[in-house]
């Protein structure tokens, strides 16, 4: 006997009620994106300033400012990191309820069009070759490229970087 708890209602599901709930989470989506894209720009800010200041007339907080930077820079990478998994996880997820959802035999073709157009765009791996290999791997390196989330998440890295130089030669 099932409980009402453990009992799969997904079947009972009507196509307009998997619309909504693919429109709900795409909202979600754009939510997270949005939250991400606010951080790196807050993480530009703050290191952007950091600079501003050690390239000012007082030298002697030079080093403090650059370790506190460093510092700033390795802590943000590892939130863009996580946030960015999160976020291209969840665009993978998206995009794989959505071609279930619009299938080629649906009732909404253009709806199934404008997915299809938007995978082979931007999720190049998923419409790859499933077998893996290096024409999977350079698609998934290539869609990162494309992607504003995939190059706003090399920031802290480049700013990291760039810490260490100051370092290295204002002493």
């Amino acid at each position: 006997m099932s409980t009402p708890a453990s009992r799969d209602d997904s079947n009972s599901l009507t196509t307009s009620d998997r619309i909504k709930l693919y429109e709900l989470a795409i909202q979600s989506y754009h939510t997270d994106l949005n939250l991400y894209t606010t951080r790196m720009n807050l993480f530009l800010l703050v290191e952007s300033a950091g600079v501003g200041l050690v390239f000012t007339d007082r030298a002697r907080y030079n080093s403090g400012i650059a370790w506190f930077g460093l510092v700033v820079a390795c802590a943000w990478a590892a939130v863009a990191a996580s946030s960015y998994v999160w976020i291209y996880r969840f665009r993978q997820e998206a995009v794989n309820a959505g071609l279930e959802l619009w299938k080629p035999t649906s009732t909404s073709p253009a709806a199934a069009r404008q997915l299809l157009a938007f995978v082979n765009v931007f999720e190049p791996g998923i419409t790859a070759s499933r077998g893996g290999g290096l024409h999977k791997w350079m698609s998934h390196l290539g869609s990162f490229f494309v992607r504003p989330s995939g190059l706003m998440a090399l920031l802290p890295f480049l700013f990291g970087v760039g810490w260490i130089l100051i370092l290295i030669l204002r002493q």
